[in-house]
């Protein structure tokens, strides 16, 4: 989303030089997908299950709203008000949880530790070889 319409048209220019000296690429028919499918996938109606890739791209998006909430690195804009009452929620259910059931962060702090030690062991014993 751009909130400056004056860098949104130069995007838009941008954008339709590309398009005029761009090239069709046509596929075989064995490889074509119906237009149908393909409208409704980007649409996001006919997804069967969610994506790990997504949600750490949900997450990241939100760890970087209250980041630069909380230091003021930079201006938020309206679009990102909706992450900042997410976060707030978030944030006090887990406060409050904690401070009821201590050991409901405890163990989950501990397992997500751990698997992130696991991961980097890994990454650096597949990077030594």
């Amino acid at each position: 989303m751009v909130e400056d319409p004056g860098f949104a048209g130069q995007m838009e220019h941008m954008y339709l030089h590309d398009l005029s000296n761009a090239r069709e690429i046509v596929l075989h028919a064995r490889h074509r997908k119906p237009v149908e499918t393909s409208k409704r996938t980007i649409i996001g109606q006919n997804r069967k299950g969610g994506s790990a890739g997504r949600t750490a791209a949900g997450v990241m998006r939100l760890g970087h709203a209250v980041g630069a909430a909380l230091t003021n690195r930079r201006d938020l804009g309206p679009a990102e008000a909706i992450i900042m009452w997410w976060g707030a929620a978030l944030l006090a259910t887990f406060g409050g949880v904690v401070a009821y059931w201590p050991r409901a962060a405890a163990v989950p702090a501990a397992v997500l530790s751990l698997w992130i030690a696991i991961s980097l062991a890994i990454r650096a014993y597949k990077l030594k070889r």
